[in-house]
């Protein structure tokens, strides 16, 4: 593992750590680390921040937002500009006590996935001299 650009400490002991171009690692209560996902796609594999609910781990990567299920390791979405979102560079996630997880585009716009993990544009625009970069 080279970097940590982002991690996640899940409440039951293990740790998730988000690399800037190798992944996603999990370092469990006594102290191993193992890969826990890997698409070998560079985008997805550079992982800008990382978060989780219950169920989920979510990535935001270069390459889009990726929802990992928390006890697998599957995939279980990906969004990108091919399936809703305006830019494939994703700043963050914030994941609501409602279930919804917020993301943080290179946009203008800020966008939603529902429980149902359904993709959603809010209809509010970000104004002003900043944009999420």
């Amino acid at each position: 593992m080279k970097g940590v650009s982002s991690y996640f400490s899940c409440g039951r002991g293990n740790l998730f750590i988000g690399t800037p171009g190798n992944g996603l690692f999990i370092r469990n209560t006594n102290g191993t680390v193992r890969r826990f996902f890997s698409s070998g796609d560079s985008g997805e594999d550079n992982i800008v921040h990382v978060t989780g609910d219950g169920k989920n781990i979510w990535l935001s990567t270069l390459n889009g937002l990726i929802i990992i299920d928390r006890n697998s390791g599957t995939v279980r979405k990906r969004f990108n500009i091919t399936n809703g979102l305006p830019h494939n560079s994703i700043k963050q996630v914030f994941l609501s006590e409602e279930g919804n997880a917020y993301v943080a585009t290179e946009s203008e716009k800020l966008y939603y996935v529902s429980e149902e993990l359904e993709l959603e544009s809010l209809n509010y625009v970000m104004s002003g001299n900043y944009i999420n970069r």
